[in-house]
């Protein structure tokens, strides 16, 4: 856990990821809230910030992109439901699936790098609020993603945009922090054990095998989220400012 001395932040509801499957004719998209994330910092080291994200996958949606994000119950249902096989998830959302299938975390271990280390000394830029205060770090964070049972390292270049009030006094901390990585997070499926299943959890050896043959790319993620200075009062988020969940 933190130190308590480092400033506590929570990822409001609309954060979310939104992740691109390509293959060789075809391109499927998809979205999956934050169901739950806190982020600890310490603004005259952001080398020693940390955070903890929890993703409910029986959330997930995903389409063909072809279908231009079609209505529920038509193809992009339809995929949904094979992704919940595929994740080995009942396609109902309750409590059944296991916890270790069901939610992914990423936990924030070691800032690499970043454009400044302390934030006051970071360069101002435009707020997301009306007359407020802004300033952005470049970072790149690296941590363990734990998905599907499985837990390996991985590394996101960010963008962070801390905003204060127009009304802050001087020396308080940003009421918010907006991240966006800057560039996608490269995440290969097979590796987390992720493969074509049937609704009963058993293994489609051609699907895989098709999957392997069409030359499927990593599964590229992006993600824009909005954390809150806990204890604050909520604040309208900025249009587009992100997506968000609670740790089960």
């Amino acid at each position: 856990m933190p130190p308590a001395a480092l400033l506590e932040y929570s990822l409001g509801p609309s954060s979310r990821v939104s992740f691109v499957l390509q293959a060789r004719q075809r391109r499927l998209e998809g979205e999956l809230p934050v169901a739950a994330g806190r982020l600890w910092l310490n603004r005259f080291d952001l080398a020693a910030s940390r955070a903890e994200l929890t993703f409910d996958l029986a959330a997930l949606q995903l389409w063909d992109s072809r279908s231009n994000r079609a209505p529920e119950g038509t193809e992009r249902s339809v995929l949904t439901e094979q992704s919940l096989d595929w994740l080995q998830l009942p396609r109902a959302q309750d409590d059944r699936a296991r916890p270790e299938l069901r939610y992914a975390r990423f936990t924030l271990l070691t800032i690499g790098s970043s454009s400044s280390n302390d934030l006051d000394a970071a360069p101002t830029v435009r707020s997301g609020q009306p007359a407020g205060v802004a300033r952005r770090v470049r970072l790149r964070a690296s941590g363990e993603l734990e998905l599907h049972g499985h837990r390996l390292p991985q590394t996101v270049s960010l963008e962070a945009r801390f905003e204060w009030e127009p009304d802050a006094a001087p020396g308080a901390p940003p009421r918010r922090v907006v991240l966006e990585t800057s560039e996608p997070l490269e995440i290969d499926l097979l590796g987390y054990g992720v493969v074509p299943r049937d609704s009963r959890g058993e293994l489609l050896a051609d699907g895989l095998a098709e999957l392997r043959r069409l030359h499927w790319k990593p599964l590229r993620v992006r993600a824009h989220w909005l954390a809150e200075l806990a204890g604050a009062a909520p604040s309208i988020a900025a249009p587009g400012a992100g997506f968000d969940t609670p740790r089960p």
